[in-house]
Formats: C-alpha cells, sequence, structure tokens
C-alpha cells in the first residue's frame, strides 16, 4: 500500500468519481455522487471502492474527486 495514494480521503466522504461515457460529446454527467469506502486492497495501481449514492451498489474507480458534503447528499 502506499499513504499518499490510498488513504488521501477519510472513510464517509462524499467524493465524485469520474465515469467514461461513450460517445464522449454528449450532455450525460461525466462523475457519479458516492460516499468513500476505502482503497482497492489488491491492486497495485490503486483505486477506491465507492458507494453510488443512485443505485447503492459498490463501484471502483481510479480518478476520485472529493467535494464538499451538502445537505442533499446528507438526506439521501
Amino acid at each position: 500500500m502506499e499513504w499518499k495514494r490510498d488513504f488521501q480521503f477519510e472513510f464517509g466522504s462524499y467524493v465524485q468519481p469520474h465515469k467514461t461515457n461513450n460517445p464522449k460529446n454528449n450532455n450525460k454527467p461525466r462523475a457519479l455522487d458516492g460516499i468513500y469506502l476505502g482503497p482497492v486492497q489488491d491492486n497495485d495501481q490503486g483505486g477506491s471502492i465507492i458507494m453510488d449514492l443512485s443505485t447503492g451498489r459498490e463501484i471502483t474507480r481510479s480518478q476520485v474527486d472529493e467535494v464538499v458534503m451538502t445537505e442533499l447528499v446528507i438526506n439521501k
């Protein structure tokens, strides 16, 4: 494990993982809303385990941005 890569967010932080759309030139969202659960354990390249707020499922992503938690996210 690498400290700066794997522990950049706290458990329960509100994050927006990047999402790849095909084709890329559309108006669909390019990020999801999620809650950070922890780093991926079995991957040398890193990554994050995130709970997708729209589906409630766990997803893994390599590109994640932390954002300010709003009342809408807290209520959800």
